[in-house]
């Protein structure tokens, strides 16, 4: 991964390319904490350009972000062209209100750690159990079965983290969410879907009729009749869980619906 740092008059940027890894990481958080500690910034922009990587990096990376936000330091984060997979959590993850994805470009994917399916890892280490002695075939069995648990493990730290950071995060109130967020975007897609729709069929990300439908079953099944910061909280875990699982690429649109962001270019929330 390439790093760019630029000394701006109220801010730091750091323009992060490549995968996410573990040296680069740990370079990373000891240049933003040069920046805060230092250079005394309260404002840190991260512009973030990754396919992905490390789960054990990303980890790293969040142990010092909830410092940074302990101490009120404001990380910004920008989906550049693509952001994916550990680099997406990361994007996620930034302070509420300054999570942002370019919707001209950004391509964005957020999933699992694990398989496309759990099946997989036990029908494989059966199949291939078979063929060898019953000590090497449940030595085969049993690693594949803690490699297994080690995904799942990895998958709830992850929608953990996220459901976490917005449903409290850093803010004093854990509620406000549902009213600085919730209720603002259920108003603006009762409101507004349409054109929101019509300008991102307009970018230069690919949008298919897929992308208006998930987000139109989103709209309905998130934001109709839910009036309690609970229940809103209990859908948006099952919407979040699902969209991980479906390891596809997401809308800028639909990231903002699912409070993965806070603007995509249209729809920015203040």
């Amino acid at each position: 991964m390439t790093m760019v740092v630029r000394h701006m008059p109220d801010y730091a940027e750091i323009t992060l390319a490549g995968p996410v890894q573990a040296s680069s990481i740990y370079t990373l958080c000891d240049t933003i904490d040069q920046a805060v500690d230092q250079f005394y910034y309260e404002h840190v922009m991260l512009r973030i350009s990754s396919p992905g990587g490390e789960t054990q990096a990303l980890r790293y990376f969040l142990s010092h972000l909830d410092t940074w936000h302990q101490r009120g330091v404001v990380i910004e984060t920008q989906a550049m062209a693509e952001c994916s997979s550990a680099a997406a959590v990361m994007s996620s993850l930034g302070s509420r209100g300054h999570r942002i994805a370019d919707q001209r470009h950004s391509r964005l994917l957020w999933h699992f750690a694990r398989m496309p399916s759990d099946a997989v890892l036990g029908r494989e280490a059966n199949r291939h159990a078979g063929g060898l002695t019953a000590r090497a075939g449940a030595a085969v069995v049993k690693q594949l079965a803690e490699v297994q648990e080690t995904i799942r493990r990895d998958d709830d730290f992850m929608v953990h983290a996220l459901m976490s950071h917005i449903c409290g995060g850093n803010v004093a109130q854990p509620d406000d969410w549902f009213g600085e967020g919730f209720l603002r975007r259920k108003y603006f897609l009762q409101q507004h879907l349409n054109k929101a729709l019509e300008l991102a069929n307009r970018s230069a990300c690919h949008w298919s009729s897929r992308d208006e439908k998930a987000i139109r079953i989103l709209c309905d099944q998130l934001y109709r009749d839910v009036h309690s910061p609970d229940v809103a909280a209990a859908f948006l875990e099952v919407e979040i869980r699902t969209m991980l699982d479906q390891d596809r690429h997401c809308s800028p649109l639909e990231a903002w619906c699912l409070f993965l962001i806070d603007d995509f270019g249209g729809a920015k929330n203040d």
